[in-house]
């Protein structure tokens, strides 16, 4: 039998970035829209680096950062992040209600190997459950999540998870 915090854990990821995960199908068809302060575009190295109260919204998906960049290859697509105090992101997954929300220092993701990162002060929320650690990767492909604590922290550092009892509907 699986462990049933990993399930929902394992469920909020795949629901959170677009690229990770089927059920933001809606958002993928909208068009990306970014304002900023700032843009700075370097088309020979394929970087675009935005400063400056960073807004991206995509559909229900909403990051807000202090700077992105956003990395490309050959026209495609290849790598994002976002900094921040922190930087945060905010999506709504087809067919739910609850929102899930994130925020770290910094906020990456990989299209080549699928990899998104949260590293410094990181914490994923969707409705009263939490999930907190100071860097929590997941391996979209693999579906897989690796989370660590501060080993600075005085024993304060460590990963906290926090899932909410389920309610069953009773006839």
């Amino acid at each position: 039998m699986r462990n049933p915090e990993y399930l929902v854990l394992l469920l909020a990821w795949l629901l959170l970035f677009p690229p990770a995960a089927p059920a933001q199908e809606s958002d993928r068809r909208q068009p990306v829209q970014i304002e900023a302060d700032r843009l700075e575009i370097d088309q020979a190295r394929g970087t675009s680096h935005y400063q400056g109260a960073v807004i991206l919204r995509q559909g229900s998906l909403r990051l807000e950062a202090d700077s992105l960049w956003v990395y490309s290859q050959d026209r495609r697509l290849s790598r994002v992040i976002a900094q921040g105090q922190p930087a945060r992101l905010r999506q709504r997954p087809d067919g739910t209600e609850q929102a899930i929300e994130a925020e770290a220092l910094r906020i990456e993701y990989t299209t080549d190997d699928g990899l998104l990162i949260f590293s410094g002060a990181a914490e994923l929320r969707q409705g009263g459950n939490r999930f907190r650690g100071q860097r929590i990767e997941y391996d979209s492909r693999a579906r897989r999540v690796r989370a660590s604590g501060d080993t600075t922290d005085e024993g304060h550092g460590r990963i906290q998870v926090i899932i909410q009892p389920q309610t069953r509907n009773r006839p």
